[in-house]
C-alpha cells in the first residue's frame, strides 16, 4: 500500500511538471505580457517613472548591464526596446530564452532549434502553426522582408500572442507608439493573414 501511494505521488509530480512546461507556463508568459501592459498604462517612455522599468528590460532581458540609472535617460530615447522587453518577459518562463537586444536574434535561435529537431522554441512558417497563447510572431520592418527559409538578421519586430479567435489573433508588443500595447492581427481558420515572416512556437 505505501509503495503505490509513492508511485501515486511520484506520477502526479511528473505529471504536474509536464502540464507546466507544455500548458501552463505559455498562460503564465501571457500573464506576466498582460502584467506589463497593465504597468505601462498611460505611460509612455519620456516618463522619468518607467525608466527602472526599462533599466530591468535591459539588464535582464537583453544582457546589457552596462545600463545603470545613470544613462537609462540617454537609452531610453537612443535605443528601441521592444526585443529587451518581449525576452524579459519569455525569460521569467522559459529560462533558456536567449537575451536579446534585436528581434532577429531570438528569430535565429528558434530557427536553430527547429534544425535540430526542437519542437518548443521553434521557428515556424505562419502557414504551419496556427499561433496560440504564449507564442511569439514576428514580422520584417523597414523594408526588411526576411524568410525562414533564407534568414538574414535585419530589422524586424515580435509580439507575444495573447489570444486566437481563428479570425483575430491578439498580441501585445513592446516599444509600439514609445509604449506597450495591445495589438490585433487578421486570420483565416487560426493561421496568420499578415505579413509575418514566422510563429514561434513556445
Amino acid at each position: 500500500m505505501a509503495a503505490n501511494r509513492t508511485y501515486l505521488i511520484i506520477a502526479v509530480i511528473l505529471l504536474s511538471v509536464l502540464l507546466y512546461f507544455f500548458v501552463f507556463r505559455r498562460y503564465v508568459a501571457v500573464l506576466n505580457a498582460r502584467k506589463e501592459k497593465m504597468y505601462w498604462q498611460g505611460r509612455k517612455e519620456n516618463n522619468p517613472s518607467v525608466h527602472p522599468r526599462l533599466q530591468r528590460y535591459w539588464n535582464e532581458g537583453a544582457g546589457w548591464w552596462h545600463v545603470s540609472p545613470g544613462n537609462i535617460s540617454n537609452v531610453a530615447s537612443s535605443q528601441a526596446w521592444s526585443a529587451a522587453g518581449l525576452s524579459y518577459v519569455m525569460r521569467k518562463t522559459h529560462r533558456n530564452f536567449p537575451k536579446s537586444s534585436s528581434h532577429w536574434q531570438y528569430v535565429k535561435w528558434a530557427i536553430d532549434r527547429r534544425r535540430k529537431g526542437k519542437r518548443i522554441g521553434a521557428a515556424y512558417f505562419p502557414h504551419e502553426k496556427r499561433p496560440r497563447p504564449g507564442d511569439i510572431i514576428v514580422a520584417g520592418r523597414e523594408g526588411h522582408n526576411p524568410t525562414l527559409s533564407n534568414f538574414i538578421p535585419g530589422p524586424s519586430h515580435g509580439d507575444i500572442v495573447v489570444s486566437n479567435t481563428g479570425k483575430t489573433v491578439k498580441a501585445i508588443g513592446f516599444n509600439l507608439s514609445d509604449t506597450v500595447k495591445k495589438v490585433s492581427f487578421p486570420a483565416r481558420n487560426g493561421y496568420l493573414q499578415s505579413n509575418h515572416f514566422a510563429v514561434i512556437r513556445m
